[in-house]
């Protein structure tokens, strides 16, 4: 609590009801860590779209804050990831591939004096597995013991399939819009379920011996 009132205090402006400059990255990551008072947390992710969308889906945050902005918009289910990270005409992944790049760039503007090909900015995996497959694991969970399904279908996607293996279990699912409605494969079978559970006890002797 002191820790949120000491940052609220520097960055917060209670008249714009926005963070430090109003940058994606001052938003999300507040919005990210608990740091925005409850009371304000509804208009500071409203002012964070807006900046989004005013700014016809142009990406500014950079490698520190891209994932944090791409989380806050998942646990919100704001589908605009899949917008902002398809177009061509502003910086972003489909500016990066317009401009030539074969690789991950180091700026979203795949300039030429800096490396185009690095290691960074590739956070949206994260999302096609957690956002866009839907399997992420339950608040309380570690290493995918118990697991959550729930997908987020923009406009655009007809059909995601998505596959995560973890210590703990595989996870399938796959979606299929058709005629505006959705819909999910089966639950993973019981008999995986078991082989996965006598394969995990086969893992921790090999680990612990």
């Amino acid at each position: 609590a002191c820790i949120r009132k000491a940052y609220n205090e520097k960055f917060y402006n209670t008249a714009t009801k926005q963070y430090d400059r109003n940058s994606q990255t001052a938003n999300a990551i507040s919005l990210y860590f608990g740091l925005v008072e409850e009371y304000n947390r509804e208009v500071v992710f409203q002012n964070l779209v807006d900046d989004i969308q005013n700014r016809n889906y142009a990406l500014t945050s950079g490698d520190i804050g891209y994932r944090y902005l791409l989380r806050v918009l998942e646990e919100n289910g704001d589908s605009d990831i899949y917008k902002m990270n398809t177009k061509y005409d502003v910086p972003g992944y489909g500016w990066q591939l317009a401009y030539g790049a074969t690789a991950l760039t180091e700026s979203w503007q795949a300039y030429g004096f800096v490396s185009n090909n690095h290691c960074m900015l590739g956070h949206l995996m994260e999302w096609f597995f957690s956002g866009l497959g839907g399997i992420s694991q339950q608040t309380e969970s570690v290493g995918f013991k118990r697991v959550k399904i729930k997908p987020q279908m923009p406009v655009g996607i007809l059909h995601p399939m998505c596959h995560l293996t973890v210590i703990f279990l595989a996870v399938g699912y796959a979606n299929l819009i058709k005629s505006g409605c959705m819909y999910k494969s089966r639950p993973i079978p019981k008999r995986l379920f078991i082989y996965q559970q006598k394969l995990l006890k086969k893992l921790r002797k090999v680990v612990y011996l």
